[in-house]
Parts: C-alpha cells; sequence; structure tokens
C-alpha cells in the first residue's frame, strides 16, 4: 500500500496523522472508472498553478446505433366535448318601416352683372323627390352691351323636363328652346358704319327628347 505524505503550515502534523491512520483504516470503494494511483509529495510554500495540471479525458462510451426498422407511433385523441348550458334565444321577425326621403332644394338662382354692362340671370326649379313623377325648368339670360358700334351680345333660353315612375320602368320628356344673337364689330368707326340689322346674326336652338328608362 502506498503512503500519502502531507505537510503544511496551518494544520498540526498530529492531525493530520490521524486522519491518514484514519483514511487507511477505512478505504473507500473503488471508482467506476480505473485511474492509476500516484503518490504527492506537498512540500512547504508550495503553490499549485493551473498550467501544472494535467487534463484527464474521460471519453464516456456511447451506446450502438439501432441498426432495425423503428416501428410507427400510433397516437389516438379522442374528442371530449363536454355540455355546455345554453340555449339560443328566439329571434323575432322586425317588420321595417317604410323609409322617409329627405327633402332637397328644389329651386337655384344666380344673379351676376359684370363689365360692358353684362347681367347675368339663371333659374332653376324641380319638384322634388317623389315616388311617382318629377319635373322642373330652367331658364338662362346673359348679354353685353360695348362702347363700340354694334359691340353687342345677347344669349337666353329655358327648357322643361319630366319623368314618370312605372315601378321598375321610368318615362321622360325634355324640351329646350334658346337664342344667341351676335353682332360683327371692330370695324374703323371714323369712315365705316354699320346698320345694327345688318351685322346682326341670330342663332335658334330647339330639341325635344323622349327617354325610357
Amino acid at each position: 500500500m502506498k503512503w500519502l505524505k502531507i505537510f503544511t503550515p496551518f494544520v498540526p502534523t498530529a492531525f493530520l496523522f490521524a486522519v491518514v491512520t484514519i483514511g487507511q483504516c477505512q478505504p473507500n470503494p473503488p471508482p467506476a472508472y480505473a485511474l492509476d494511483l500516484k503518490e504527492f509529495t506537498v512540500l512547504d510554500n508550495y503553490q499549485p498553478h493551473l498550467a501544472d495540471a494535467v487534463k484527464i479525458n474521460a471519453s464516456p462510451e456511447l451506446p450502438e446505433p439501432h441498426q432495425g426498422t423503428i416501428a410507427p407511433l400510433r397516437y389516438v385523441m379522442t374528442l371530449d366535448l363536454p355540455p355546455v348550458p345554453w340555449k339560443a334565444p328566439a329571434v323575432k321577425p322586425v317588420a321595417l318601416g317604410k323609409p322617409t326621403l329627405q327633402p332637397l332644394p328644389n329651386l337655384f338662382a344666380r344673379l351676376g352683372f359684370g363689365t360692358q354692362f353684362s347681367p347675368l340671370v339663371e333659374v332653376d326649379f324641380s319638384s322634388g323627390r317623389s315616388e311617382k313623377f318629377n319635373y322642373g325648368f330652367r331658364g338662362n339670360y346673359t348679354s353685353s352691351n360695348g362702347a363700340l358700334e354694334n359691340q353687342l351680345y345677347s344669349n337666353a333660353g329655358g327648357s322643361v323636363f319630366g319623368k314618370y315612375f312605372l315601378g321598375p320602368v321610368s318615362l321622360g320628356l325634355n324640351a329646350e328652346l334658346g337664342t344667341e344673337t351676335v353682332y360683327f364689330y371692330g370695324y374703323p368707326n371714323d369712315d365705316t358704319s354699320f346698320a345694327r340689322s345688318d351685322v346682326r346674326r341670330r342663332f335658334l336652338k330647339t330639341g325635344i327628347a323622349l327617354e325610357l328608362g
């Protein structure tokens, strides 16, 4: 049997001897892995360094890989729905009321005045919303009177419209009448002059349309 010699300045020698004696009388069981026993002599003022240590590599034994086929795993999951105390509420039909048509402005008018003595008048009228019919009219007038001879212009017109509803079908009528009068001017007024009727040109615009939708 090999002896373990230990000397340290912090612990009495008699105590170390007792410890060594007890350790010899009651030996520990050998470890699971076998290591060579070596004798170490610890001297005074000994300071161990990690760089002086010897690393012991312990390589564990790995089990042999499975060579056979792996059986497929099967899982069975049962569906368990706990009962919930719930009763559907009784839903009663609700009658929807007839929608009310919102009133809209049915009259529009515009007045204006510009240079060259140019008045402007526009008027629009409509009967408004209705489930059976709709009608109205439009009118406009504008003119100018400049300082030069025959520097004149005028435009006037109007139209009426109406529409009658027959379920998914509607019947409509539009009629228009308008006139536009222009005068040729810009010639030298010192030595040239024309009568107003000679330089006047008047255009008449009419139209009528029927609609079925």
